[in-house]
């Protein structure tokens, strides 16, 4: 499988970095790919790339010009293995941190070998900034699982199929809308345990995205929490061992009576299980 880096021309501390980090997994080729800097461009240079006005429908806020670059680079990522005719590729940000050698090259064989055998147009997380709510497959050590939600694009393997629905020619939403691009007919999978990390701490700014880790991460929430509709509702999500219910927060209950016969299935749900753990 060949890996697609992102980093900009001008990042060559990054680009050193992640070079040091792939070259230690000597049986994957990588190639860099050029990012696109929206910081530098002007707001009609980055409404020719990006449907800006689409862009705030969706989102009810402006686009910064990292995430139109970082949206961008993606997208150049995708044409790429369109080019090169490539059945799937791993697509790293240059600032993942890769994990121990020897677990990253099992997973990507693992995945590799059973995308070989899908049909259907698929994603699947190396990140660790997941939720899943079911197992797909079990192999080995290696878990391929159904994922909820996430964030970021910082680590993913990505087939061609999925390229093709994903390669747009003006888009209008994030990177990592993992959202928009599941409804686009996409599963979206992740491996467990996590192999590739992020830094997260707030003093660490992504130089394609121009925002730092914990500020995305919070513009990304309340986006979901906008959209909670669109969340799978009275599903378990399972992070890190630990079984989780979503259910109504009680000041919804006391606005909307109707909600409390969903909360009562959920509550139903989480003694029975716990009485099923407990026996």
């Amino acid at each position: 499988m060949k890996a697609l880096i992102v980093n900009l021309q001008d990042c060559e501390e990054r680009r050193d970095a992640i070079k040091k980090q792939m070259e230690a997994l000597r049986s994957i080729d990588y190639e860099f790919i050029d990012a696109v800097d929206g910081r530098k461009m002007n707001t009609q240079e980055l409404n020719q790339l990006f449907n800006l006005k689409r862009f705030k429908s969706l989102y009810f806020r402006e686009a910064r010009p990292g995430e139109v670059g970082c949206t961008m680079s993606h997208q150049r990522c995708f044409q790429a293995i369109i080019d090169q005719n490539l059945p799937y590729a791993l697509l790293l940000e240059d600032d993942a941190v890769l994990g121990d050698v020897n677990r990253i090259i099992h997973s990507i064989h693992t995945v590799q070998n059973w995308l070989d055998k899908q049909e259907l147009p698929t994603v699947i997380l190396f990140s660790s900034w997941f939720w899943h709510c079911e197992d797909v497959i079990n192999i080995d050590d290696i878990r391929i699982v159904k994922v909820f939600d996430a964030f970021f694009t910082y680590a993913y393997v990505i087939n061609r199929k999925a390229v093709l629905l994903m390669k747009e020619e003006r888009p209008f939403v994030t990177a990592d809308d993992w959202f928009y691009w599941r409804k686009k007919g996409i599963q979206i999978l992740g491996v467990t345990p996590f192999v590739i990390n992020h830094p997260t701490d707030e003093s660490v700014e992504s130089t394609i995205s121009g925002a730092s880790s914990k500020r995305t991460t919070v513009n990304q929430m309340l986006y979901r929490i906008t959209h909670f509709k669109r969340l799978f509702i009275r599903k378990w999500l399972e992070r890190k061992g630990i079984l989780y219910m979503p259910t109504w927060h009680p000041a919804a209950l006391l606005r909307d009576e109707n909600k409390k016969i969903d909360f009562i299935k959920d509550l139903k749900q989480v003694i029975k299980r716990y009485n099923e753990i407990c026996q």
